[in-house]
């Protein structure tokens, strides 16, 4: 499988304007924070999101989805350090959703991810049908998780603007182009599965990727970026 584990977090955020340290706060602090709990795999950050859901979208590998229940997941997640506390009100449109992973194809890296969100429209769809995406030259990766039940958190906000989804079907791809041509080929399939689309594609760009055996040598984070009423002095 692509993705290690068997189960995946999906975080979607908006971040407010005047957070100009947002990117090296989830690169150097909030990443390697939560690679440190036992049973998430690795990170990943998209930036530039161009569709419907919102502009910055985090992928977590799970090794299953009991770990966002775990008491050292609420341990880190309910003692936020000062940068992470100064952080929270920027965010905005927060989606968190955990997802049994159904199917994982492909390997390596790419440069562009396209997230959907799901409906299913019988009760035993057939993710065989995404084979297919192995003749397709603009796809490197597909995955599939079913929604799971997780605690929400303490801060979480709940937008009322998402679907209620049953799946999420994220695709990567490694030139843009071609890449977006192939999310056609994707839609077919979607309609042979059982399941149906209920947004539209939104195209990402990955920004910074980090697994837990490199979580202890991210570059640290200086005083200066950490003191909230300097706002970053990045």
């Amino acid at each position: 499988m692509s993705l290690p584990g068997t189960a995946f977090l999906a975080l979607w955020n908006d971040r407010g304007g005047d957070r100009n340290d947002y990117e090296t706060w989830h690169s150097r602090e909030h990443v390697p924070e939560r690679l440190g709990i036992p049973g998430i795999l690795a990170g990943r950050r998209y930036v530039n999101g161009q569709g419907p859901l919102p502009a910055y979208f985090t992928l977590y590998p799970l090794s299953d989805l009991s770990v966002l229940s775990s008491p050292d997941y609420e341990a880190v997640v309910g003692r936020p350090t000062a940068w992470s506390r100064s952080m929270r009100p920027a965010l905005t449109r927060m989606y968190r959703r955990g997802c049994v992973t159904t199917i994982s194809l492909g390997a390596g890296l790419a440069g562009h991810l396209a997230a959907v969100l799901l409906r299913r429209d019988r009760t035993d769809p057939d993710i065989g049908i995404f084979d297919a995406v192995a003749e397709d030259p603009g796809i490197s990766a597909l995955h599939l998780g079913d929604i799971g039940e997780i605690p929400p958190l303490p801060f979480e906000p709940q937008p009322d603007d998402l679907p209620d989804m049953h799946g999420i079907l994220l695709v990567e791809g490694f030139d843009e182009g071609i890449f977006r041509t192939s999310l056609d080929r994707v839609d077919a399939l979607i309609a042979q599965s059982g399941y149906a689309k209920l947004t539209a594609w939104t195209c990402y760009r990955l920004a910074f990727a980090l697994d837990e055996t490199e979580a202890e040598d991210t570059l640290p984070a200086s005083a200066s970026f950490v003191d909230p009423s300097r706002n970053c002095a990045l």
